[in-house]
């Protein structure tokens, strides 16, 4: 995050009032960690990451899956994939980016449907530039190339043909380097494509017969 953005969210920060907070209970965050906080941790130790004065985490971890594609396939081959789940007090003050939406009414547009209500936001602040990771807090972690990391789960929302959100009801296989999907009684075939889950109407097509 620049540094101008991060003095544009204190001043934020400074001035939300509290239904603009998040009111507590669980949040989850997707990161890339070196290889010695990966082992910590996979041998049932804590572990310290790096962490801004801000972080961005969501009430949803499927929200998080565009953020996590995007951040597991830069990721580099001596680093790993972290999903964090963590337990937040109302005393907190994170800010809940819906509720800052919902009190500018602006729950309509692109910035709402694509955005503040996909994403489903919170943004926590941090006076020590570590965050400590218990092992109970773990909800996921992959090496480069372990790419369940980032497959469509049930329940994750996903743009077909430039239409509105759709749901994925289950992933049915893969195919063609994407996945084959079942939503409201279609199939459909995603791609992680431009930083969004996208898909097209799919058909199954028989194998040609052998000649």
């Amino acid at each position: 995050m620049h540094e101008d953005h991060l003095e544009d969210l204190a001043r934020l920060d400074t001035d939300l009032g509290d239904d603009c907070r998040f009111k507590g209970g669980t949040l989850w965050r997707v990161t890339r960690i070196d290889a010695s906080a990966a082992r910590k941790l996979r041998a049932g130790h804590p572990a310290d990451i790096p962490v801004k004065r801000f972080s961005c985490w969501s009430k949803d971890p499927l929200a998080l899956m565009n953020v996590a594609r995007h951040r597991f396939t830069s990721m580099a081959q001596d680093q790993e994939f972290l999903m964090i789940r963590k337990e937040v007090a109302a005393a907190d003050d994170g800010i809940d980016v819906e509720a800052v939406f919902r009190s500018l009414a602006a729950t309509e547009g692109h910035c709402w449907f694509r955005y503040a209500a996909l994403e489903r936001e919170v943004v926590l602040r941090h006076d020590e530039p570590v965050l400590t990771v218990m092992p109970g807090m773990v909800a996921g972690l992959w090496r480069a190339g372990e790419y369940e990391a980032i497959a469509p789960r049930a329940g994750e929302v996903f743009i077909a043909e430039y239409e509105d959100p759709l749901v994925i009801d289950e992933v049915l296989h893969s195919e063609n380097g994407g996945y084959v999907v079942a939503s409201g009684g279609q199939k459909y075939l995603l791609h992680w494509e431009f930083g969004e889950l996208g898909g097209t109407s799919y058909e199954n097509v028989p194998d040609s017969p052998d000649l």
